[in-house]
């Protein structure tokens, strides 16, 4: 399945912040106000996300001494550089910087798709997990899709990935939130009130055995994902539960409250919860190889790190 990655927008660009209240970090205030938050300088310059040395940075077009602007590997892995040329993810790689994407199966013969970038394009970085079957699973169209802007700015889209009592949007509507793959829904009454949350399963690294995390690539950490994938591989499972009778229900009961409100009640006693997961709760399993697995690929980075590339 050939997917672009999302287009996101950042309203505001925050300028960097010394250490005492400059003009910098005046600055930075108004900028926040302008886009409606309410920001402190110190609050502005405890969030700030240093900039970072050119030479730390790790991204750029590979040399031309063996090297292609795309190439696909044996593994299932493939990488497009800064420059590449291939018109499934030349688009991907002008906003996200040079990406590395592999493409495989899960134990129950879905195909999946893992993308993970380094940076540096015109919008950050991203990284995402792609597959048909989680059109079918979700009521989201992108479950598993990561942006960090270069503004250092976490950004997901049409995604709730734990329910908040006041959540944070950027202007066009995009959830600003933490980076794990973990999900959750959220059922309430006509009048507001909060019938109950509900997990809906996720992606669980089974290396750690809790949510995948990503971060930064452009921080080129060992035993962050970008290390992991170079050198080890992973692999992850999916558990997902389905709570599509409860939805019929919630969804008749916002039809007709008087009919079905006692129906929907009873669904959501700890019981009737606790029954529907045991139940309705599926897994998949998912491998990913190392990209070292295939020596050609070697020539493209350095030091255990996909995003550490030579160029």
């Amino acid at each position: 399945m050939k997917k672009s990655i999302i287009t996101l927008l950042i309203a505001a660009s925050f300028v960097s912040l010394t250490a005492c209240e400059s003009k910098e970090a005046k600055e930075a205030v108004q900028a926040a106000s302008a886009v409606g938050s309410s920001v402190t300088a110190s609050e502005a310059m405890a969030s700030e996300t240093p900039e970072m040395a050119p030479e730390d940075l790790g991204y750029g077009d590979p040399e031309k001494t063996g090297q292609q602007l795309d190439e696909k590997f044996n593994n299932g892995w493939e990488f497009h550089s800064a420059g590449s040329r291939d018109p499934e993810a030349y688009d991907a790689v002008q906003k996200f910087g040079p990406t590395w994407i592999y493409n495989g199966k899960n134990d129950s013969g879905e195909t999946f798709r893992l993308i993970y970038s380094c940076g540096g394009g015109s919008l950050g970085s991203g990284f995402g997990i792609y597959s048909p079957g989680f059109e079918t699973r979700y009521s989201k169209e992108h479950p598993y899709e990561f942006v960090i802007t270069n503004n250092g700015d976490y950004l997901r889209r049409n995604y709730v990935t734990k329910p908040e009592k006041h959540p944070t949007f950027d202007q066009l509507g995009n959830r600003i939130s933490n980076t794990t793959t973990a999900g959750f829904k959220r059922y309430a009454d006509i009048n507001y009130n909060l019938i109950a949350d509900v997990s809906v399963g996720g992606i669980t690294d089974d290396n750690t055995g809790t949510a995948i995390t990503y971060t930064d690539p452009r921080r080129l950490v060992d035993g962050e994902l970008g290390n992991r994938l170079a050198i080890q591989g992973m692999s992850f499972t999916e558990n997902v539960t389905d709570w599509s009778h409860h939805d019929a229900v919630y969804g008749s009961y916002v039809k007709d409250p008087n009919t079905y409100r006692d129906e929907l009640m009873a669904l959501f006693q700890e019981d009737a919860i606790n029954k529907n997961i045991l139940e309705n709760t599926h897994t998949y399993r998912y491998s990913v190889p190392a990209v070292i697995s295939d020596p050609a690929s070697e020539k493209y980075f350095r030091n255990g790190n996909i995003c550490d590339l030579v160029y």
